[in-house]
């Protein structure tokens, strides 16, 4: 087999329809063959599951990013009572 580039989940619409294929490009010796794979059955069963992945690594990210924004906040709430405890206690 020759070299291929392949495109995957591509949204076709000619005329009134509307299609979900991939897209093989395969070159072969002299000749290029372009391959459409109708995949819209697939793709539209899986379309929810893939949802539910995407705002489960959102939401997982999102906690990620608040739980360090909190550690910073509380770090340095820390450091700014550590320093005017500092300063009070130089006055005497």
């Amino acid at each position: 087999m020759g070299n291929s580039i392949q495109f995957p989940c591509v949204n076709l619409e000619i005329g009134a329809t509307k299609k979900i294929v991939d897209i093989d490009v395969v070159k072969e010796e002299s000749h290029l063959y372009l391959i459409l794979i109708d995949l819209t059955k697939h793709y539209n069963e899986s379309q929810h599951l893939v949802q539910e992945k995407n705002e489960y690594t959102i939401s997982k990210h999102k906690l990620a990013y608040e739980r360090g924004l909190s550690f910073v906040k509380e770090e340095f709430k820390n450091k700014k009572a550590q320093i005017c405890s500092q300063r009070f206690w130089s006055i005497f």
